[in-house]
C-alpha cells in the first residue's frame, strides 16, 4: 500500500519498504522476488543516500551465497563494509560482518570467519564458528547464555536462529534425540511465519537433523523444508 501511494517518485520510505519486502521474500525462499526488491532498494538508496542500501546489499549477498557465488558475495559485502564504516553505521557493520562469517564458513575459511566472529556483538556468528570447528558443547553454552539473556527482548529472527544453531549443537555432541525438542521449539516459532531460509542457510547439518524429525509433530512443514534443501 505504501508503494502504491508513493507511485514512481523516489522516496526514502520506498527504499525501506523494498528492503522489508526483500527480507520477507528471502525468508520465504522466493529468491527472485527478493532480489528484485533488494535491487530496487539498493538503487533508491544510491540515489537518495539512504542507509537502507546497506541492508539491501547484505540481502543481495545472501542471495548470491544461496547460489554458491561466494566470491561475488564477499566482494559485495566488502564494499558494503567500507560504506558502513564511512557512514559510521554500527548496526549495518554488524549485519555485514555476520553475512561475511556465513560466506567464509561456506567456503571453508573457518579461521578468517573466527577472527570476524570475535566481536562480542556477534554471538550467533561466534556460535556458528564454534560449530564449524567441532566445538559443539561450547556452541551450546554460548547459545544458552544468549537465549537466557535476550529471549524476551531479541528480535524473533535472532531467537529462531539461536534455537536452530542450538539444535545443531545438541545433535553434534549428543546424537540421541536431545536436539529434537529444541528443533520443535524453533519450528513452532517458524512455521506460522512461513520461514524457510533460516533452516536452508544452515546446510547439510540441518538437513540431516530435519530428516530425524520427519515423523514428529510437523511432518508437512518438515517435508517442505527438506524439499527446499534438496532444490538448494
Amino acid at each position: 500500500r505504501a508503494l502504491q501511494k508513493l507511485g514512481d517518485q523516489p522516496h526514502g520510505v520506498a527504499c525501506e519498504v523494498h528492503l522489508g519486502l526483500a527480507r520477507i521474500h528471502y525468508e520465504w525462499n522466493e529468491l527472485a522476488v527478493a532480489a528484485s526488491h533488494a535491487e530496487k532498494s539498493s538503487r533508491l538508496a544510491a540515489l537518495l543516500e539512504c542507509d537502507a542500501g546497506l541492508g539491501a546489499d547484505v540481502l543481495l549477498a545472501q542471495i548470491l551465497l544461496s547460489r554458491a557465488e561466494t566470491d561475488a558475495a564477499l566482494g559485495l559485502l566488502s564494499k558494503a563494509s567500507t560504506a558502513a564504516q564511512t557512514r559510521n553505521q554500527h548496526g549495518g557493520r554488524l549485519a555485514i560482518a555476520h553475512a561475511q562469517v556465513q560466506a567464509l564458513l561456506q567456503t571453508g575459511e573457518v579461521i578468517a570467519a573466527a577472527q570476524l566472529a570475535q566481536d562480542p556483538m556477534l554471538p550467533l556468528a561466534h556460535a556458528w564458528v564454534l560449530l564449524a570447528r567441532g566445538q559443539a558443547l561450547q556452541a551450546h553454552e554460548c547459545l544458552t547464555a544468549f537465549l537466557d539473556a535476550t529471549r524476551a527482548s531479541a528480535p524473533a529472527s535472532d531467537v529462531l536462529r539461536a534455537l536452530l544453531l542450538d539444535a545443531l549443537a545438541l545433535d553434534a555432541f549428543d546424537p540421541s534425540e536431545a536436539a529434537l525438542p529444541v528443533l520443535e521449539e524453533a519450528m513452532a516459532l517458524a512455521e506460522p511465519q512461513g520461514c524457510v531460509r533460516a533452516f536452508v542457510d544452515l546446510g547439510r547439518p540441518m538437513q540431516r537433523l530435519l530428516s530425524k524429525a520427519t515423523q514428529d509433530a510437523r511432518p508437512r512443514y518438515t517435508a517442505m523444508l527438506l524439499e527446499a534443501m534438496d532444490v538448494h
